[in-house]
């Protein structure tokens, strides 16, 4: 998946605006995204249902990244 200039590319580490993270289920990578990269998601695939297809590829596993949501202050985070 190309993703547009303005949207960040998920990152190896967690910051301040990370709302998520991908982890890929055969050697447990982490990659942590923000939400302009979620709402990316959700445009592109259509449905919430979809994300998952949707989902970046851990290249060296070829493993579809899970989706894990982070903890926050309640209200701080859809």
């Amino acid at each position: 998946m190309e993703l547009p200039d303005e949207v960040p590319n998920p990152t190896e580490y967690q910051e301040s605006d990370s709302v998520a993270v991908l982890i890929c289920p055969f050697c447990h990578t982490a990659r942590y995204v923000n939400q302009q990269f979620l709402d990316l998601l959700k445009e592109l695939s259509g449905i919430h249902e979809a994300i998952e297809e949707a989902l970046p590829r851990h290249k060296p596993c070829k493993a579809i990244m899970h989706l894990k949501m982070l903890e926050g202050e309640p209200g701080e985070r859809v």
